[in-house]
């Protein structure tokens, strides 16, 4: 008998039976049912793809305050065309996602075929790890073979843009004499280091001796003019000793007013 096997594709088990109410008296009444296997294929449809591996970025290493081009190709690996496709690339880094750029439009994917959209991304104040969700079909309008592998994430680092970096250690920081007697003249002198990206110019020294927890300066603010990018600079004040034998902490902290903008601000003492 004919039959219809809308909705069931994929491997069926069909059963036959001759007198299944058992009205016909015979011989044998265990050989009135048969039972065989039947495979309906699935009628053409595309499957839309979005792969993390799709996803270049222009720049690949993005600093804070660039523009970037984001690519993302869409493949089909189904067995029909794919026509009006939408393909979304968002930011979803902070919890609140963020659209890039509007949504692109594909015409057409024919089977076995791909399609690249571009959009731009500005990523300044974005410095750090950026999760971007790309997705393809994102309202699920393209009925599909598998619905499951339209959407891919994919990370885009943003490195922070350059800036000097003043470090103060106390392996820097010297004496001279090392081992002053009261009423000497101790010369204090520091070697204020920059590791960041940026040369700094005009940076304040600030000398200080620690005692119950506040701090007394030393003289004045001292300035270094400059500290190239990797370079270092030298500050340097005298201490009078008189009526101060015995220990005695120095505190020194380079830009103590935060004037320069800088990678870290918590290694400057």
């Amino acid at each position: 008998a004919p039959g219809v096997a809308g909705g069931k594709q994929g491997e069926r088990t069909l059963q036959v039976t001759a007198d299944p109410n058992n009205f016909i008296v015979e011989s044998d009444e265990t050989d009135n049912k048969a039972i065989k296997s039947l495979f309906v294929t699935p009628p053409p449809a595309p499957n839309l793809v979005a792969l993390s591996s799709n996803v270049e970025f222009e720049p690949p290493q993005p600093t804070d305050g660039d523009v970037v081009t984001i690519l993302a190709t869409v493949l089909n690996n189904g067995t029909a065309t794919a026509t009006d496709v939408v393909v979304r690339l968002v930011d979803i880094t902070d919890g609140a996602p963020e659209l890039i750029g509007k949504p692109r439009l594909v015409d057409t994917i024919l089977p076995g075929a791909s399609a690249t959209v571009q959009v731009t991304y500005d990523v300044t104040d974005k410095q750090g790890d950026r999760k971007i969700q790309f997705s393809v079909d994102p309202n699920g309008t393209i009925a599909e073979t598998d619905e499951t592998d339209n959407i891919a994430l994919v990370t885009l680092t943003v490195a922070p843009p350059p800036a000097s970096n003043l470090v103060v250690k106390e392996s820097n920081i010297e004496f001279s004499p090392s081992s002053p007697v009261e009423g000497s003249e101790v010369t204090i002198s520091v070697t204020v280091l920059n590791d960041g990206s940026l040369d700094a110019n005009m940076v304040e020294v600030k000398f200080a001796v620690l005692s119950y927890g506040s701090a007394t300066p030393i003289g004045s603010l001292q300035i270094i003019d400059h500290i190239p990018s990797g370079g270092s600079g030298t500050a340097s004040v005298s201490y009078d000793t008189t009526n101060q034998a015995g220990d005695h902490t120095i505190q020194v902290t380079a830009d103590p007013d935060n004037q320069i903008a800088e990678i870290d601000e918590s290694d400057n003492q």
